[in-house]
């Protein structure tokens, strides 16, 4: 008869942990390949690339409307004084020229009595 028996245990031995190994690996293998897949489907998700583009320019849009509307606060506050100054200015140039008409009308009523 043959005299495997003693090689038997050894000869089990390494298998067992050969196999432990192979699924060792196996799991590895998987871990990476879930991780590549999650990877390639975010970048082929092509809804989620256009919102995050699209909150992007939301968001740039958003911020210059906001330095619009600053700008032309700016310039509506100093629009009542630059008016206040005008209508100050053109009442004077009216009064001035309603006297100068005054005056020239005057003289000509005078002119007319006077021959």
């Amino acid at each position: 008869m043959t005299s495997s028996g003693p090689l038997e245990p050894a000869a089990q031995a390494a298998p067992a942990e050969t196999e432990q190994q192979l699924r060792q690996e196996i799991e590895e293998k998987r871990e990476q390949l879930g991780e590549t897949v999650e990877a390639l489907a975010a970048k082929a998700d092509v809804k989620a690339l256009a919102r995050s583009w699209m909150a992007e320019r939301v968001g740039q849009a958003k911020e210059a409307a906001m330095r619009g509307r600053t700008a032309v606060a700016a310039r509506a506050a100093a629009v009542p004084g630059q008016l206040a100054d005008t209508t100050t200015q053109d009442r004077q140039q009216a009064a001035a020229a309603a006297f100068i008409t005054l005056i020239v009308g005057y003289l000509a009523v005078r002119g007319r009595r006077n021959r």
